[in-house]
């Protein structure tokens, strides 16, 4: 993150940046160019002082081995008094600061300098160290005769370097001093230190040269590097303007590609929802048509087996009645949407009587709300007398609408269905009820076909997922549509708004006008003249028929097999339950897979015959739970079910299923499954 903002800064301010490095740089060069100067004057003095030093020290070798040696043979004297006499010279030492002297005396600045700690009587006064730096000068020569002494000081006439070697005395120098009668010394050896030799020079025209070069070379360096400022300056704003263009293609590339990525995406998991939608939808649809077929099979093949009284007989064929109905039902809607979808769905609208349509609604559904003990509320506006549509698909919708609150509505709570008129020209019939409701999320998915909100295997309501979709398409074939509200957990309503015009009325329909509000439920019928009634008919008195048994029952042995039978779907227990007794079993019946457990435990059935799609705890987890308890783990199971496709087979025996049939049942396939895994029972007719 701080890489990345360091570098924005640079994009948006190169300028800045670009003279602060110039200036960061010429400061560097000044400081380097300093200091490099002042080790090129200390290493220059020093080595024009070396320089000096080394010539006077040659001179006086010379002088030594070349003169003094010869005119000695002459009678020449060499004596540090030459000058008070005629036939002398000076000595070396004296030469050597004669030699000394005259440099003094030029313009270089230049000094040299013979000095003693044992000076001569007649150089007591300057032979001697003069200062500091010559006292400091002879210790270290003493200690360290090959070495010079070197310091740079600072003087009133600017900086000098003081350069001083030691005077080591040579054979010849030896016998000369300690024969000498005014030498202070008398016992000196060859290498013994007699004096320095000290050189001070100034720089001052070392300082003025170099600082002419380091100006010089301030100069090139700044030209160089104001060029190379200007050279990057232009580099980085082309290559600015290039990482504009770059970035903006980029951009654009990058936008592309999400979109594409996202559109793949949503591609992708459009064609994963289909396939679930698809799965789930032939799953649901699968038992939803399978479970009425067992129950018209099973019990015609009752019927066909053994006698019934005629209560019975009715009762059973009633079961089959319903079962055809709800599997007519079922079959009728799956037409229309497949009409829908070819463009084929036709509606024929007609004048007719909305009281009617309303009243026919209310009656299919009543039987099933009274026995949910709920309370039906009905309100028709005195206005809507008579509405031009289809009276076969107005019907259709309200009791798709009618039949989902019913079903999803609590025993205990209410339902209504309310129709009003609205100034606009609409007529509105209104489904309301007091259930489970919906969350908002799960609204938009409301009015797809094949799909609905509860669709695994342990779905608590069934359906095929058909209806609203069919509500919302027989609303628009009427030119209206329709509007939900829904809260979570407090209920729900759907309301149909179809075009109508004020006034209409039937024919043969009296102008009286009637508004209802009645209560059907737990078995109260509406009060005459004040609400709607639901129709109620005597039944038909017969004359009862001579009935002889086929065979005479007789219980199971009380030492039979026990089978536990568990379904969600009433008749399914009920008629299997029968055909297991049929057959000389013992057997008891269980609504859901927590009863399953239960029962279980309790009775320890010899065989379970166990449903796969059930509310709460489908036939999968009772299995694997039956599994993992010690005391029902070996119990048989045997699983039917509505899934009927090979890998719904292959994946519940590998569930640990001991035999897998589809609805609708194949009894006698039951009946040898049961006796090949527990063995026959007696039958129960003599």
């Amino acid at each position: 993150m701080r890489i990345s903002k360091l570098t924005d800064f640079f994009d948006r301010h190169p300028i800045i940046i670009l003279s602060g490095l110039f200036i960061a740089c010429m400061v560097l060069t000044v400081f380097q160019l300093e200091r490099m100067q002042r080790e090129m004057i200390r290493t220059a003095s020093i080595e024009q002082a070396a320089h000096y030093s080394e010539a006077i020290s040659i001179f006086r070798n010379i002088y030594t081995s070349e003169i003094t040696g010869r005119v000695k043979d002459h009678g020449i004297e060499i004596t540090h008094d030459y000058a008070d006499r005629d036939a002398a010279i000076p000595l070396p030492a004296t030469m050597s600061m004669l030699l000394g002297n005259a440099i003094a005396d030029t313009d270089s600045g230049g000094a040299a300098r013979l000095y003693s700690n044992y000076p001569f009587p007649w150089r007591t006064e300057e032979g001697g160290p003069q200062d500091p730096f010559e006292v400091a000068a002879l210790e270290a020569l003493e200690a360290n005769p090959t070495e010079p002494y070197i310091e740079i000081l600072d003087t009133d006439n600017g900086q000098v370097v003081r350069y001083a070697t030691a005077n080591v005395m040579a054979q010849g120098c030896v016998d000369c001093h300690n024969a000498h009668p005014d030498s202070p010394l008398k016992n000196w050896e060859v290498g013994d230190v007699r004096g320095a030799m000290s050189v001070t020079i100034p720089v001052n025209a070392v300082v003025t040269t170099s600082r002419r070069w380091a100006q010089n070379i301030i100069l090139l360096v700044g030209s160089l590097s104001l060029l190379a400022l200007v050279a990057a300056w232009t580099v980085l704003h082309k290559k600015r303007l290039d990482n504009t263009d770059l970035e903006a293609r980029v951009e654009q590339r990058t936008s592309q590609l999400r979109a594409s990525e996202s559109e793949l995406r949503q591609a992708k998991q459009a064609a994963e929802d289909a396939s679930r939608l698809k799965d789930e939808f032939l799953a649901n649809m699968s038992h939803e048509l399978r479970t009425p077929l067992m129950a018209i099979i099973a019990n015609s093949q009752l019927l066909q087996q053994r006698g019934y009284s005629p209560e019975a007989t009715q009762q059973k064929l009633k079961v089959v009645e319903s079962s055809g109905d709800h599997l007519l039902s079922i079959i009728n809607d799956i037409l229309d949407i497949s009409k829908m979808e070819a463009g084929k769905f036709e509606i024929n609208p007609i004048l007719i009587d909305v009281h009617s349509v309303c009243r026919e609604s209310l009656d299919f559904v009543q039987a099933t709300a009274i026995k949910k003990n709920l309370r039906i509320r009905y309100f028709l506006d005195p206005q809507v007398k008579a509405i031009v549509a289809d009276p076969l698909r107005l019907r259709q919708s309200l009791i798709n609408l009618l039949s989902n609150a019913v079903k999803f509505t609590p025993e205990g709570g209410q339902v209504g269905l309310n129709v009003q008129a609205t100034n606009e020209g609409i007529a509105k019939f209104m489904v309301w009820d007091t259930g489970i409701g919906m969350k908002e999320e799960d609204l938009k998915h409301l009015f797809k076909p094949f799909q609905q909100l509860d669709g695994g295997l342990a779905r608590q309501f069934e359906g095929t997922g058909l209806g609203l979709s069919l509500v919302k398409h027989m609303a628009e074939m009427h030119g209206g549509a329709v509007q939900v509200v829904s809260k979570y957990q407090h209920g729900s309503s759907f309301t149909m708004e179809l075009p109508w015009q004020y006034g209409l009325e039937l024919p043969s329909e009296k102008s009286a006008a009637f508004a209802m509000s009645t209560s059907l439920g737990g078995g109260q019928n509406g009060v005459p003249g004040q609400g709607y009634q639901a129709n109620s008919s005597t039944p038909i008195q017969e004359e009862p028929a001579e009935y002889a048994p086929l065979s005479i029952p007789r219980p199971p042995e009380e030492n039979a097999p026990l089978i536990l039978v568990v379904d969600d779907n009433e008749s399914n227990t009920d008629v299997l339950s029968e055909f297991a007794e049929l057959w000389g079993y013992r057997s008891k019946t269980a609504s859901s897979g927590e009863e399953c457990l239960a029962y279980a435990q309790s009775i320890r059935p010899s065989l379970i015959v166990l449903d796969i799609q059930m509310p709460g705890m489908d036939g999968f987890e009772t299995m694997s739970r039956l599994q993992q308890i010690p005391a029902t783990s070996r119990i048989p199971i045997i699983c039917v079910t509505g899934l009927a496709m090979k890998e719904d087979e292959a994946k519940i025996m590998a569930s640990g299923a001991h035999g897998y049939l589809p609805k609708p049942i194949d009894m006698n396939k039951l009946k040898q499954f049961i006796g090949e895994i527990i063995g026959p029972a007696n039958p129960r007719f003599n």
